[in-house]
């Protein structure tokens, strides 16, 4: 009970904190920032063996130190230097790894003290990241600035990958948590489910936040545009993917609710939002943001489990003039760097099923360094599985027997087993996208060129 009230007190300081920074000017905000990147720069110099040893490798001095003199932080160095990068020794990567495997209710916390959450794998091999309950609460605290105000047992819905701990359904599930659940109640629906089985359980719930990928709310809203879906939440929730106008527009038409985008990320939690065409308002009071043209820096002010320093993200931020001009936060327009498309398989009664990217990163297949997949048509697809080419033989045909099983149990409780036609092959390399020189996840080959000869 007193864990409880605690963390009410928590949550309650980071409401007061979010509406007071609403009210800085942006030399206040500087001034924060400048103040607690010292302060979490001087404990990972003494609690982070990697930055004592990069100080000191680069002749940092600590106490005088610039953001722009810190080396960078790639997600290849967090996954091959966690151990050292984190500050409580207790929290070591195949730990995190094995409780992951061995719990798969998100809210469940190591040792009843961390969320623990595992990359979707939009950038790269999936990673892990770790909080204390008190950083949680403090990254968590930011949704109540898109969905404001306490009510009694308001329902909230989530619709995404809820067999693990990623972030969206951690999220989502904090509701569940000690006091919250006075003024929360939460709901996850997996988006492997049929869309059938996802409305008559939205009608049954009506939720008053709606909170989806932006794939299955295209998805969602088409059933409540053809009268099977009879929901009228007050916000809906778009995070995971991006947002385009076009289904912006939609989802408002449809639901008449205020329509939400979130950027997320596994590292650092909320990092933008907003709730118009105009663009989202970054979080800059807990992440200190540096777009660069063809990536973004960020570093974590909140979390001193896993200290962050100017960590590289494959994410463009496009900046615009800010529609807040009271507050101090600068906006981007969009994200882009990880848009994939959606696509359409064709289900048991013969209808078109849009599926989203994220719902091939969360395929139930085992661990893999690389998937792509080749969407040739609605009803035949080719998974192509990276397999290091020092992969002993009976390891590799165990990987590929296992993605068959998998994608099959996938397309089952979708309900497309019956017309969708898949090949799965394992490969030494992906193929690379010309243009932007980037791996794809999903690639559709385009349709040929008929060229008709003159008579």
């Amino acid at each position: 009970m007193l864990e409880s009230i605690s963390e009410a007190v928590a949550w309650l300081s980071d409401f007061r904190f979010r509406r007071r920074s609403l009210r800085w000017t942006r030399d206040m905000l500087e001034q924060q920032q400048s103040r607690r990147f010292s302060q979490l720069v001087t404990f990972a110099a003494q609690r982070s063996p990697y930055y004592q040893a990069l100080f000191a490798r680069h002749g940092l001095d600590p106490k005088t130190v610039q953001l722009a003199d810190i080396p960078p932080l790639t997600k290849q160095d967090l996954t091959e230097n966690f151990d050292r990068i984190c500050t409580v020794p207790a929290v070591k990567a195949n730990r995190i790894a094995q409780f992951i495997a061995a719990n798969p209710d998100p809210t469940q916390l190591l040792d009843g003290k961390f969320y623990v959450i595992r990359s979707s794998g939009t950038s790269g091999p999936p990673a892990h990241m770790a909080f204390s309950v008190r950083e949680w609460i403090r990254g968590c605290s930011l949704q109540m600035r898109q969905t404001p105000g306490l009510q009694w047992r308001r329902r909230l819905a989530f619709v995404g990958a809820t067999a693990g701990h990623f972030a969206g359904v951690s999220l989502a599930l904090t509701g569940r948590r000690g006091l919250n659940r006075l003024f929360m109640n939460c709901r996850v629906l997996d988006h492997n489910l049929p869309v059938e089985s996802m409305v008559e359980s939205l009608n049954e719930f009506q939720p008053q936040i709606l909170s989806a990928y932006a794939n299955l709310h295209a998805a969602l809203a088409q059933q409540a545009i053809l009268g099977r879906l009879t929901i009228r939440p007050q916000y809906v929730v778009s995070s995971g993917e991006p947002l385009r106008p076009s289904l912006r527009q939609l989802l408002e038409e449809t639901y008449r609710a205020k329509v939400v985008d979130l950027y997320c990320s596994s590292e650092t939690l909320l990092v933008a939002g907003g709730s118009s065409a105009d663009g989202m308002m970054l979080y800059e009071e807990d992440n200190l943001l540096e777009p660069f043209a063809d990536h973004c820096l960020v570093t974590n002010l909140f979390n001193r489990t896993i200290p962050l320093i100017r960590y590289q993200m494959n994410d463009l931020l496009q900046t615009c003039e800010s529609q807040q001009q009271d507050a101090p936060f600068r906006w981007i327009k969009g994200v882009a760097g990880r848009r994939e498309e959606s696509f359409d398989l064709t289900n048991n009664d013969g209808d078109l099923e849009p599926i989203g990217p994220l719902s091939i990163l969360y395929l139930p297949i085992p661990q893999v360094p690389g998937l792509q997949l080749v969407v040739t048509s609605s009803t035949d697809l080719l998974f192509r599985i990276l397999i290091p080419p020092e992969t002993p033989a009976f390891d590799r045909a165990k990987i590929l027997r296992d993605t068959k099983l998998g994608i099959q149990d996938w397309l089952k409780r979708k309900r497309m087993d019956h017309h969708v036609r898949f090949e799965v092959v394992g490969v030494s390399n992906l193929e690379v996208d010309p243009q932007s020189a980037k791996t794809k996840l999903i690639i559709r080959p385009p349709k040929p060129v008929i060229r008709l000869r003159a008579a």
